[in-house]
């Protein structure tokens, strides 16, 4: 005797909520224990903290349960994320697989019309005498019509002459709407390989303008960096000959002093 799936489902479930609900239960009352082992003190008394405490053990209990269900939740997500990307994968297949069947079914039916046109003379023929009312003094009358069998295979090839024609007109009407829309994929492909030509000449201009005025800036550092090592020369030797003024200046302010001494 089988058993149905969906049943085994909802047993498992149940299992598991009624699993869920006694450790929750068991928590609780590992819970309740700590409460009351807290809640008295040595001499029998009711602790002032416990409030605090109670609320703490609440809030901690409420912690795990939340928890808990993050963890369920994530690990429900996990086969949603792989059944997503396996439904994508087998959607890639699928429009492949379709692709291949369209280009196989279009190829299959060009096919087909080909024959059907080459035989159509053929099937004609071939129903016209299968036929059960046709009576066999009509049939020897028809074959008297067509005259001799090279005269009826010359009739055969100018049917089947007359249906590669029409194949051929076909294919020539085809090839040129093709080479129709060639042309205006060419010419559209030479305006935009023109325009990307003028907007890479118009960049390149634009580059090698910016690549000279950064040259200009680069002689103008140049030449500013060379002006300030000459000012600083400059500053240096005014500061040499002011020190030596200076110690000229002292020492004749020694000797006046020594002179008017004496």
């Amino acid at each position: 005797m089988s058993t149905n799936p969906s049943s085994k489902h909802n047993i498992n479930s149940r299992e598991e909520a009624v699993y869920k609900l006694l450790e929750e239960r068991n928590q609780a009352e590992k819970n309740f224990e700590t409460l009351k082992a807290l809640q008295l003190s040595a001499n029998g008394n009711i602790d002032p903290d416990t409030d605090i405490l109670a609320e703490m053990i609440k809030v901690s209990f409420e912690k795990e349960c939340l928890k808990r269900e993050v963890a369920e939740l994530s690990d429900r997500v996990i086969p949603l994320e792989k059944s997503c990307r396996q439904l994508e994968i087998d959607n890639e297949r699928l429009s492949f697989k379709l692709s291949e069947a369209l280009a196989e079914i279009e190829e299959r039916e060009t096919q087909l019309g080909l024959s059907e046109r080459q035989n159509v003379w053929f099937t004609e023929m071939k129903n016209r005498h299968s036929a059960d009312s046709t009576p066999p003094s009509l049939l020897l009358s028809e074959l008297a019509s067509f005259g001799s069998p090279k005269k009826l295979s010359s009739m055969l090839e100018t049917c089947n002459e007359l249906a590669w024609a029409e194949e051929v007109k076909k294919l020539q009407c085809e090839s040129e709407n093709l080479r129709s829309q060639l042309t205006v994929l060419g010419e559209k492909y030479n305006a935009l390989v023109l325009k990307h030509i003028q907007y890479k000449t118009k960049r390149k201009f634009q580059i090698e303008e910016v690549r000279e005025r950064l040259q200009a800036c680069e002689c103008q550092v140049e030449t500013l960096q060379t002006q300030l090592s000459i000012q600083r020369q400059r500053l240096r030797a005014e500061e040499l000959f002011r020190k030596q003024i200076e110690a000229d200046y002292r020492r004749l302010q020694e000797e006046r002093r020594s002179i008017s001494s004496r």
